[in-house]
C-alpha cells in the first residue's frame, strides 16, 4: 500500500482504491502471461481500448484469487481465475 500511495499520489488514493489497483495488478499479470502462451478466446472483451479496460472484473478476480489462495494453492486459485476469465470472455 506504500508503494502504491507514492504511484497514485495527488489522485483518488484512499485505501479502497489503492487496494482495488493491487487486485487488478495482481489478476492482470495471472491473465496477461496465460493469454500470451495460450491465448484466452475473445480476451480483447477485458480491453476495449487502453483506457476502457474492464477494472472492475480485473479487481473482482484478483479478489476471488485472494479468497482461494486461503484454501488452495497459489496455482489452483490462479487457474481458476484464468478458468473464470475465460469463461467471462466468452460469454461477452
Amino acid at each position: 500500500m506504500v508503494e502504491l500511495k507514492k504511484i497514485w499520489n495527488g489522485e483518488r488514493a484512499d485505501n479502497r482504491h489503492l487496494q482495488n489497483h493491487w487486485y487488478q495488478t495482481y489478476s492482470y499479470g495471472v491473465l496477461k502471461r496465460y493469454h500470451e502462451k495460450y491465448s484466452i478466446e475473445n480476451f480483447e472483451f477485458l480491453f476495449k481500448d487502453e483506457i476502457h479496460w474492464k477494472q472492475t472484473i480485473f479487481t473482482e478476480l484478483g479478489r476471488t484469487n485472494e479468497f482461494l489462495c486461503q484454501y488452495y494453492s497459489e496455482q489452483e486459485a490462479d487457474e481458476y481465475i484464468i478458468n473464470l476469465a475465460k469463461e467471462i470472455c466468452l460469454l461477452a
